[in-house]
């Protein structure tokens, strides 16, 4: 049997994942709650242009027709490559390696029961506002709430992290937080959140 090359790997990966990332990041944004966060709460905002990033690869292609061409199953290995300026090409598919290993783990974290949070987050040359991680993968945010940088392997540090105590979640575009993803402990957030969620969640978590 002939063995896979790795650039068809690596195609393949981001075109598996792409429909999950759209359902559960494009889709919609979120709101985590956390004490680990110094302002309590932060709010994800995912793009399209967001997931190439995540996969790593090399093209002269928007990120947005990357991730289109991912969604369609129509990337072809010819549009990107392993060439970045700066960076050596074996060091980059080390890096592209580690990122499809854990894209299936990325693309459900945000509904994954055993997510922990931590603000400020810091790693080699990597400096996100917060990540979340589970024991698979790190996923670090820019302020603006968009993903910026995925990691093979848990980079939480375990006293700085925490599981978050509200994780709730708004169609993207909507105004208010309608849905609750995770609930532990949202007593805390009320006069933060109270702008930010309808009604019918304000009942639920605050009566």
């Amino acid at each position: 049997m002939e063995k896979t090359s790795f650039k068809t790997r690596v195609k393949d990966a981001a075109i598996t994942n792409a429909q999950a990332f759209k359902e559960n990041y494009i889709d919609y944004e979120y709101c985590v709650c956390s004490t680990s966060f110094e302002e309590k709460i932060n709010i994800i905002k995912t793009l399209p242009g967001n997931y190439l990033h995540l996969v790593g690869v090399n093209t002269s292609m928007p990120a947005d027709t990357f991730f289109k061409k991912c969604i369609n199953g129509t990337l072809q290995e010819s549009d990107f490559d392993f060439n970045k300026r700066g960076v050596a090409s074996n060091s980059l598919k080390g890096a592209v390696r580690d990122k499809i290993r854990v894209l299936p783990n990325m693309v459900k974290l945000i509904n994954d029961s055993e997510i922990r949070v931590q603000g400020n987050f810091d790693r080699n040359q990597i400096s996100c506002a917060f990540a979340s991680g589970d024991n698979a993968c790190t996923l670090g945010f820019a302020k603006s709430g968009h993903p910026k940088s995925l990691l093979r392997g848990d980079y939480l540090d375990c006293e700085a992290s925490a599981t978050p105590d509200l994780i709730l979640r708004r169609k993207a575009g909507a105004t208010k937080f309608d849905e609750v993803i995770l609930e532990n402990n949202p007593s805390k957030y009320k006069e933060e959140l109270e702008e930010l969620i309808s009604d019918g969640i304000k009942a639920k978590l605050f009566q």
